[in-house]
């Protein structure tokens, strides 16, 4: 039986995220001003070529933030993870595709049995935080060895997706109990 399931979430803005688009904003203002200030001195010369530079400069300021719009999309098929990012709902660049039974362990973050193995970053070389949020509730994290090097996904899959994972490795993804459930 083939096994399908998809699902995306909206990567929320922390605050990284509002650093980087006020960053963003001084620095169109910046460039902007100085464009104006070199303009003045040569007026007989750069009569239109300032307001081509400061449209420039501008629209370069709006793909740069819409880029911090972020989605992931989750597609579970027939025991392969794979996880996409699609940027500015444009463009869309694979991020990494892992198969369920290579995983080590995959368990929710926020249950205390769990806590343990989530805590225990030792031998851990690179962590993929593909989810809407690292304080979110669902949120899970695997560990599998990619390129022979440990590596812990952290991401939001649906109870449904998590079930389905778990028909291709029973021992290493764990659902929560009832009363674990936050």
């Amino acid at each position: 039986m083939d096994i399908f399931l998809e699902h995306m979430v909206k990567k929320k803005k922390d605050t990284g995220d509002y650093f980087f688009i006020i960053c963003i904003i001084l620095a169109g203002i910046l460039l902007t001003v100085l464009l104006l200030l070199v303009a003045a001195h040569f007026v007989s010369y750069a009569m239109g070529l300032e307001f081509m530079a400061i449209a420039l400069v501008w629209y370069g300021v709006y793909i740069l933030l819409r880029r911090r719009h972020v989605e992931y999309e989750y597609v579970f098929t027939n025991g392969v993870l794979d996880i996409d990012a699609i940027y500015a709902k444009r463009r869309r660049g694979h991020v990494l595709s892992v198969k369920a039974r290579d995983m080590l362990i995959c368990a929710p973050v926020y249950v205390r049995r769990f806590e343990e193995a989530y805590l225990n970053m030792s031998g851990v070389k690179r962590t993929y935080a593909l989810a809407s949020s690292l304080s979110a509730q669902n949120i899970y994290f695997a560990d599998f060895m990619m390129n022979a090097e440990r590596v812990r996904l952290l991401f939001e899959p649906t109870v449904k997706m998590i079930t389905g994972m778990k028909k291709y490795n029973p021992n290493n993804i764990h659902l929560p109990d009832a009363q674990e459930m936050p």
